[in-house]
């Protein structure tokens, strides 16, 4: 028996999944989350569900203006750019070889200076 005023708590649900593991496709995903009040499944019933459906595309319509060849010591601008119609959600970004973004200011530009590559 519960006396006086009752306690709430705030919590938070956090799943991170790599999206490189996953297909492109329709991702249906679902969160209950209950409080332990009978020890056992029974408990589910106190819980609430959020459900999200995530929707996982190639990238198709990307562009970029880099040109094809440049001079040594040369200053080269590129801009990244999708042609798609639907732009809501669609963000185009450089990555580095490590997978880090390159320029988080403009993730879309890319600049750089033209050396000349040690194997070549």
């Amino acid at each position: 028996q519960l006396h006086g005023e009752p306690i709430y708590y705030t919590t938070r649900c956090i799943l991170h999944v790599s999206t490189s593991l996953l297909a492109p496709g329709f991702y249906n995903i679902s969160v209950t989350m209950y409080p332990i009040v009978t020890n056992d499944e029974t408990s589910i019933q106190y819980g609430t569900t959020y459900s999200h459906t995530l929707i996982l595309e190639n990238p198709s319509g990307v562009q970029n203006d880099c040109p094809r060849q440049v001079e040594e010591g040369s200053q080269v601008n590129c801009t990244c750019k999708t042609t798609r119609q639907e732009t809501r959600g669609v963000s185009v970004s450089w990555f580095d070889t490590n997978g880090q973004m390159v320029n988080p200011d403009q993730p879309h530009v890319l600049i750089f200076r033209a050396k000349r590559n040690s194997q070549g």
